[in-house]
């Protein structure tokens, strides 16, 4: 399994990483840096406690061997959670009108001291200077101090410790002018506005910053671009910033880690794979850079690789079933259908609750690839005992949506329709009833009885609980609407959702009822930034129905390679617009074999086809194109 990251509509935040380090491995130093304790006993040096750990933390991530987490930790644990396999300590003294810095270093896994560095110097020399000292005995390659001003210091800590974001930018902005060529200041002024989603002030600081040029550096001018990039929502500025901060701080992990992450969202398959096993190199507590790699290794095309890097990952992690479950996804991605079975219930025996049992439905939908649809029923049968047995009130809901995926449309349409009545008057479950009839708009349009499916459109509506729930019923009311020309649906889009905040959902609206209305070529564009946007492996329907309005275009050979990987199956099921890419798929891959030449691969996917959509025939055509392709 890969973690879940993205919805219809809402892109989540990156992934964590995952920091315990295993005993034995050689981990590269990622360092922590707590605040340091006044000893002087006088409060005019209270600020150093966090002033002098913040500055040897930011010396010492200039580094190229070294790994510095972000500062601000009070206590050892929260550093060790946060991935540190080193500590600093340290205290600021005072002793015969000189100045004292004391630093102790400690290895994390084995509790023992490294190292410990001693610095003095007259105490109008300040506590700069003997930072200077003690980041060069630490690391001989740091680069130079952020600040040499203890006035832009000091402001940048009062900044840091700020109770509101609006006097912690005051005092950031004082920090900078104070020392122009203060990078970090300018990076947390930043934040501070994109916290506030004050765009406004956020650009202000970016000017600024720019103006100083060559006087911050290459890090601090890759970050800022990074965060500029995030609040203009540029996905193309945040990849190019990613780029250069990752060529700048090659040895911190949590940057080729959020490098990789982006590659992988932006179908850069192969630099992705690179990039994950060099963050897993970089930090080998991230195990789940392992995993991630090995998905991108198959989206790439390379079965061996990515099962090498799933094998590494399972040595690290022998006592779970996600390992596995990942090798069965690989493989199915790849087409390897039967191996993919077989992982797939070797991880469901490995822990029958992961997932809460989504393993054995993956393992149904691996056998229902092969053309096995009564060994596939039987599968998912021992699925719905295991739900039965967990008193999983859905259980209705996902019997229907099986007979919708093999066939049985008319009777799963009945079941679900029946479902949803029912969990309609059970209050606990109207948020799920409301889904229903969301989910049987979206089969009824797709059959082409656009009444009836205007109609639990509006139950959709009705019972909807959530803002997501009346969001998925603002769009089915949408796409219930009589059909009409490509342009028409832009206008009605512009006037059924006018607010900005819901340009997502009004693009979704207008790109799907193109594709209902068979309006292709209009619909390429949108579907196109769709399948940019999205997460390969949380959102399968992008690749396959943007594959799909270039194919109805006259554009096979665009499409062809968003249609040769098969998109993963489901571990939870109850996938709202799944009707509109499954079995699709099979029919594009026989369109495509057909115009390659491939008559056995072309026969084999069109009958599969027509066997997993059963009787009752799409408003598309495809049902009647297969047959005729073969003859029938």
């Amino acid at each position: 399994m890969i973690p879940r990251r993205f919805g219809l509509i809402a892109v989540a935040a990156s992934l964590a990483l995952f920091p315990s380090c295993r005993k034995g491995t050689v981990a590269s130093p990622r360092i922590a840096v707590l605040l340091f304790e006044n000893l002087t006993g006088e409060a005019a040096y209270d600020w150093t406690s966090r002033g002098a750990s913040e500055l040897l933390a930011l010396t010492l991530s200039t580094s190229r061997s070294l790994q510095v987490l972000p500062s601000g930790f009070r206590h050892k644990p929260e550093a060790v959670r946060a991935g540190a396999n080193q500590i600093i300590y340290g205290n600021v003294s005072t002793a015969g009108g000189r100045l004292r810095l004391a630093l102790w270093q400690e290895l994390t896994e084995t509790g023992k001291m490294a190292s410990m560095t001693e610095e003095t110097g007259p105490v109008a020399g300040g506590i700069i200077h003997l930072v200077d000292i003690a980041a060069r005995r630490i690391a001989k390659d740091v680069g130079a101090l952020p600040t040499r001003q203890e006035s832009a210091l000091k402001a940048y800590v009062a900044g840091l410790e700020s109770p509101d974001s609006s006097s912690a930018s005051r005092w950031l902005q004082k920090a900078v002018e104070a020392d122009p060529a203060f990078g970090a200041a300018y990076l947390r002024w930043m934040q501070l506005a994109a916290s506030r989603n004050d765009r406004p002030e956020a650009e202000k600081v970016l000017e600024i910053a720019e103006a100083r040029g060559a006087g911050l550096t290459p890090q601090d001018r890759a970050r800022l671009a990074l965060e500029a990039a995030g609040i203009r929502n540029d996905s193309a500025g945040r990849l190019r910033a990613l780029r250069e901060l990752a060529r700048v701080s090659p040895s911190d992990a949590m940057v080729v880690r959020g490098l990789a992450d982006a590659e992988f969202r932006a179908h850069q398959y192969k630099t992705a794979a690179d990039l994950y096993q060099q963050a897993a190199k970089l930090n080998p507590s991230d195990e789940i850079a392992l995993n991630l790699g090995g998905y991108a290794h198959a989206y790439a095309g390379n079965l061996d690789l990515a099962a090498a890097s799933l094998r590494e990952y399972q040595k690290r992690k022998p006592g779970e079933a996600n390992p596995l479950d990942s090798l069965g996804d690989v493989h199915y991605l790849l087409g390897r259908f039967a191996d993919a079975e077989r992982f797939y219930l070797e991880s469901f025996q490995k822990s029958p609750a992961f997932l809460a049992g989504g393993p054995l439905l993956k393992a149904a939908r691996a056998r229902l690839m092969t053309g096995d649809v009564t060994g596939a029923d039987g599968l998912f049968a021992k699925y719905v005992d295991y739900h039965r047995a967990a008193r999983d009130p859905v259980v209705d809901y996902r019997l229907a949506e099986w007979e919708f995926m093999t066939g049985r449309r008319e009777s799963a349409i009945r079941r679900l329709a029946q479902f949803a009545t029912a969990a309609e008057s059970s209050q606990p479950l109207r948020e799920t009833a409301s889904r229903a009839y969301a989910h049987l708009a979206i089969w009824e349009l797709s059959l082409g009885w656009n009444d009836k499916a205007a109609v639990h459109a509006g139950r959709a509506s009705a019972t909807a609980v959530s803002g997501q729930a009346a969001q998925m019923a603002s769009l089915c009311r949408f796409l219930s609407e009589p059909r009409t020309s490509a342009r028409d649906w832009v206008v009605r889009g512009e006037r059924v959702f006018p607010d900005p905040q819901q340009t997502a959902l009004k693009n979704y609206a207008v790109s799907y009822a193109l594709v209902f209305s068979r309006h292709f070529s209009s619909a390429v564009p949108f579907f196109k930034q769709i399948y940019e946007q999205a997460e390969p492996t949380t959102q399968p329907d992008a690749a396959v129905i943007f594959g799909w309005t270039l194919m109805e275009s006259g554009r096979s050979r665009d499409a062809a390679p968003l249609l040769d990987r098969y998109p993963l199956p489901s571990g939870t099921g109850l996938e709202t617009f799944q009707c509109l890419w499954f079995p699709r798929l099979l029919f594009l891959r026989a369109e495509l074999a057909a115009k390659n030449g491939q008559k056995p691969a072309a026969e084999r996917d069109y009958r599969l086809f027509l066997t997993l959509s059963g009787p009752t025939p799409m408003i598309f055509g495809e049902e009647q194109r297969a047959r005729e392709a073969l003859g029938q």
